[in-house]
């Protein structure tokens, strides 16, 4: 079975490689600037010829070389890996770690090793290989193959290669475009690397998206991006300050004209022009204009008392009465008549009375 195996594996080798190395040779156009890369003799696990990993490593090289994107070296024995790597590193997968693959690099001078194993359970044939950056000591992409029969693993082995040699197609972008009033507002991508500017692409995710701009209060937005170009508006509010009164006398009523809302001390004003008006009983109302800037105010405002009326014209008021001695009463006034008293305007009744006379009332 084994003999059957490896006849299949050394004339695919033939066919494969021998096709293979003549497209390589044929691309000579191709860019220099190539990683520097070998292929380490893959190991064998199961019921396989013992050559079916060296085999299987010349036939990567031949697809490896298609590929155009290597300078390669000459195929490294297992053994020579076996030197640098620690017994069980190898015993139990047969693959190279990143960090063993890394010395290698270093001894050999090349940038990128590939390692890798063929394995055999019962009818299924497996092959798998891994691509190192020896100077990261990282890998860099890996693939599996698996057929029935070798002829099959024969055919997928530029399949293979492709794999860990082809870039990972890069994820699908949409863009995002942020509208702000006002227009010249800076707008931020809070959790992502990406600088944000209009239509900026990004990959499927949620956002935090902040806009500030000076004079006004930030705001900040949570943006899902699914599978389609997001577009969103933000306006942003002027900040606000507080704006106090300080008024005297102190119980005094404070309005803010032309606005909703009842004044209290401190009250969140956006910046702008406002008219406040201060009154209470017994003095003269102020009406006075507030500019509210970019900071808190406090106006002090002081009433003034309202002046006393002038007192009334007063005119003096005489009774004469006969006889001179009789009582003289003002019965609509509490103050008592005294000749010539002084009396405001208007109407009074007044009373003369005497022992053995009638009481005469005149107003």
């Amino acid at each position: 079975m084994s003999k059957i195996i490896i006849k299949w594996l050394i004339l695919g080798w033939m066919l494969t490689g021998g096709l293979l190395v003549n497209q390589a040779q044929a691309a000579s156009g191709m860019p220099e600037a190539r990683m520097t890369a070998t292929v380490i003799e893959f190991s064998v696990r199961g019921e396989l010829h013992e050559q079916a990993g060296a085999i299987i490593a010349d036939l990567m090289m031949s697809a490896l070389a298609n590929t155009g994107r290597f300078t390669l070296k000459d195929r490294l024995a297992l053994s020579a890996a076996a030197k640098i790597a620690k017994e069980q590193e190898l015993g139990s997968t047969g693959l190279l770690d990143p960090k063993t693959a890394a010395e290698l690099g270093r001894r050999y001078g090349v940038d990128a090793i590939v390692t890798g194993g063929v394995n055999k359970l019962g009818d299924l044939i497996t092959v798998t290989a891994r691509l190192i950056d020896t100077k990261t000591a990282s890998l860099l992409r890996s693939g599996q193959i698996q057929g029935r029969d070798i002829d099959t693993i024969q055919i997928k082995v530029n399949e293979l290669a492709a794999m860990i040699t082809t870039p990972p197609e890069p994820p699908k972008t949409y863009r995002l475009m942020v509208r702000t009033q006002p227009a010249e507002a800076s707008v931020r991508l809070l959790n992502s690397p990406i600088p944000y500017q209009p239509g900026v692409r990004l990959p499927p995710g949620s956002y935090e998206v902040e806009v500030g701009q000076s004079g006004y209060m930030a705001s900040r937005r949570t943006v899902k991006i699914d599978d389609h170009d997001i577009a969103m508006n933000v306006e942003l509010e002027k900040t606000k300050h507080g704006l106090t009164i300080r008024a005297e006398p102190a119980d005094a009523t404070i309005r803010l004209l032309g606005i909703p809302g009842t004044y209290e001390p401190g009250i969140q004003l956006a910046p702008g022009n406002y008219e406040i008006e201060v009154a209470r009983e017994g003095y003269t109302p102020r009406k006075l204009p507030v500019r509210m800037a970019d900071s808190d105010l406090t106006v002090p405002v002081k009433l003034e008392k309202q002046p006393l009326p002038p007192p009334p014209e007063q005119y003096r008021l005489t009774v004469q009465a006969d006889p001179a001695q009789a009582a003289t009463r003002l019965l609509n006034v509490k103050t008592p008549y005294q000749p010539g008293m002084q009396l405001p305007p208007g109407e009074y009744t007044v009373e003369v009375s005497e022992d053995g006379y009638e009481p005469v009332k005149v107003t």
